[in-house]
């Protein structure tokens, strides 16, 4: 359980790190292309999408307190910045699969399958156009694995959040077979000292009669 352990939390750190290294490609991209039409305050719009993607995962991280909504509210964000990326280059693209496995990871089904068909949309319009089959179907995989991955994910966190689950049970029978042990011990302490008292009484109210029957023929041996 503790090597499936390391591996999901490698896993999710290993999808921070691929935010990170997209938006960093892209982010060259796009300095590629300020030397000639892109204005110099198109590089806001990749720092906010970093920020904004950062105060999620640091605030999630630490678990922090927020409403049911809150998660919802920050993919929907990270998903507009990042149209707004796409549409500025096309290097950003790539961004797509791991807001795709975001998009699995908070959304129930339906809405996972929306989010997905939607995040795919946006990256063919931006790679389809003038680029060919490949264009089309490398993002198309891409989506798919992405999907497949945090499924995969999800089903390695249940059967280790299920093993957990049986070794807190376990620990808790043996506490209690523990307590149950010591109140046997306890019980069986106090019938051995009763039977001791017991036997004690019993051999002291025995001594007394065997001294008093002794004691009543020594005197009717001297009335005699």
């Amino acid at each position: 359980m503790l090597s499936t352990t390391r591996l999901l939390d490698f896993l999710r750190v290993s999808l921070h790190v691929l935010v990170a290294v997209l938006l960093a490609v892209g982010l060259m991209g796009l300095v590629g292309q300020l030397r000639s039409d892109a204005p110099l305050a198109a590089l806001a719009l990749p720092l906010i999408f970093a920020c904004v993607y950062m105060v999620g995962t640091v605030w999630h991280f630490h678990g922090k307190d927020y409403p049911a909504w809150a998660p919802y509210a920050w993919l929907a964000v990270v998903s507009a910045l990042w149209v707004g990326l796409v549409q500025m280059s096309e290097d950003f693209v790539w961004l797509e699969f791991p807001l795709v496995m975001l998009a699995c990871v908070l959304l129930t089904t339906w809405w996972e399958l929306a989010a997905t068909a939607a995040l795919l949309a946006v990256a063919l319009t931006a790679t389809a156009p003038g680029g060919g089959p490949g264009a089309v179907i490398g993002p198309t995989i891409g989506t798919v694995l992405a999907v497949i991955i945090v499924h995969a994910y999800q089903a390695l966190r249940a059967e280790a959040d299920h093993y957990r689950q049986m070794a807190e049970d376990l620990k808790a029978a043996q506490r209690e077979a523990a307590k149950a042990e010591h109140a046997a011990g306890v019980a069986e302490e106090r019938a051995r000292l009763a039977r001791e008292v017991h036997d004690t009484m019993a051999q002291g109210l025995s001594s007394i009669v065997l001294l008093g029957r002794a004691m009543d023929k020594q005197l009717s041996l001297i009335h005699i």
